[in-house]
């Protein structure tokens, strides 16, 4: 009842703001492409004439429109659609006599003769964005921003805003007193619809986050804790965590983060996991200007997985989106790797770079290693539990602006695995997008 309270407390007050006479506003937007091709993904067979392969090939288009109305009092407003979706995707039905129906088939759908419909798509269209955040509120230092956002904490370790792809219902809530600035959001990751309690309804779920940060001329600080409470499932993770930069000199920057995780995992297990993510990055001063990234990722992870007699301890990724290898797109739990990316500008609108990867996992356990939140889902196939050299990942970018509103990317992906999988059929990744920004 609090948290409700504090909620329309809160709205209230944004409210008052809200009422001012519009000053600006401004329309932006961006027009996505991507293809993607990936092989094989690990077969599990050899036999290639009986099971089908999992290549994959296919386009997809993200459109975003975002409308942003700067008010009076330093109120602003934001609103962001988005519709994404796979070139060509429509809902496939298999008939009980054989046949298969395509629903908004290329040649009709079944409303096109009575309603004069052109055929369905397979694009989800949804609002990415909508919050109202005020500034100085009272004359103080304090911002307040309520409705649908993203977020992004530190390097975006647990918490990023990486592509935009995960957004939060949340009340965010910032103190700048520079150079220390204090965030608490509060966000409601599931809510519980039906009003009658019953044994198949889900309970809420929300997100709570604390985090300061001290922004200091060579370096930066900030502490964290991150709570997700599940009342239906009894996992309610609590992760602890500090993280520090510095840029030691002109062309050499250091981070480091780690982080501590307890409380319930479920109703009959607590959890005990960490992680630790260190590196830096350095730019010579030659021509091409080239810059070396190293790094180095630990995740911890249970090696009795199914025990429930000892706390889980492997490690609860959050709320990020970030690209541990295109092809091999691993999550972080029981896995250790380390990153080498060198990168070059030949020319001042391109950018080429090696990026190369090699993982272990830190328990021998039989476990899928892919995350399944990546786009490409990462590698489904269980390891064998009796060798901890999961492979190596060899990566070709290149990025060229065709104009400051035109962007292009092309990846190239290559995992090969290790001794960890069996078979060990190698997986290749092809990706190339334009970004068109306005």
């Amino acid at each position: 009842m609090k948290k409700i309270l504090s909620s329309i407390v809160f709205l209230l007050v944004l409210s008052v703001f809200a009422s001012a006479e519009v000053q600006n506003v401004k329309v932006s937007g961006e027009l996505r492409n991507r293809g993607i091709f990936s092989t094989s993904v690990i077969d599990l067979t050899d036999n290639e004439d009986t099971v089908p392969d999992d290549d994959i090939g296919y386009f997809a288009q993200r459109a975003r429109i975002n409308v942003e109305a700067d008010l009076t009092d330093n109120v602003l407003t934001v609103i962001e659609l988005e519709a994404s979706g796979i070139v060509g995707d429509k809902d496939v039905v298999r008939n009980s006599d054989g046949t298969t129906d395509v629903e908004g088939s290329f040649h009709t759908d079944e409303n096109t003769v009575n309603e004069g419909r052109r055929q369905k798509d397979g694009y989800e269209v949804r609002v990415s964005q909508a919050y109202v955040q005020a500034s100085e509120l009272y004359y103080t230092p304090l911002t307040g921003k309520i409705g649908r956002q993203y977020l992004n904490f530190g390097k975006g370790f647990l918490i990023s805003d990486n592509e935009n792809e995960i957004n939060f219902d949340a009340i965010r809530t910032t103190l700048d007193f520079y150079p220390i600035i204090v965030d608490a959001v509060y966000a409601r990751l599931a809510e519980r619809s039906s009003q009658e309690i019953t044994a198949t309804d889900a309970d809420d779920a929300s997100l709570f986050v604390v985090n300061g940060h001290y922004a200091a001329d060579r370096w930066n600080a900030e502490g964290y804790v991150i709570g997700v409470v599940d009342g239906d499932t009894h996992y309610q993770p609590v992760t602890v965590g500090l993280r520090g930069d510095a840029s030691v000199m002109e062309p050499l920057q250091l981070w480091v983060e780690g982080d501590y995780q307890f409380n319930q995992y479920s109703s009959v297990q607590d959890l005990s996991a960490w992680a630790v993510n260190v590196g830096g990055v350095y730019t010579f001063d030659f021509t091409w200007h080239p810059s070396l990234n190293v790094g180095y990722t630990v995740a911890s992870g249970d090696e009795d997985q199914g025990d429930t007699t000892d706390d889980y301890e492997g490690f609860q990724e959050l709320f990020e989106y970030n690209y541990y290898g295109y092809a091999y797109s691993p999550r972080l739990e029981n896995i250790q790797f380390v990153n080498a990316k060198l990168s070059v500008l030949p020319m001042e609108n391109l950018t080429l770079a090696f990026d190369y990867y090699h993982y272990w996992q830190l328990e021998d356990a039989i476990q899928s290693m892919g995350d399944p939140f990546q786009d490409n889902g990462g590698i489904p196939t269980l390891t064998n539990g009796t060798d901890s050299n999961l492979g190596d990942e060899f990566d070709l970018i290149a990025a060229y602006d065709y104009t400051e509103d035109v962007s292009t990317q092309l990846y190239l992906a290559w995992f090969v695995p290790g001794s960890a999988y069996t078979p060990d059929d190698t997986a290749f990744e092809i990706r190339g997008e334009i970004l068109v920004s306005f």
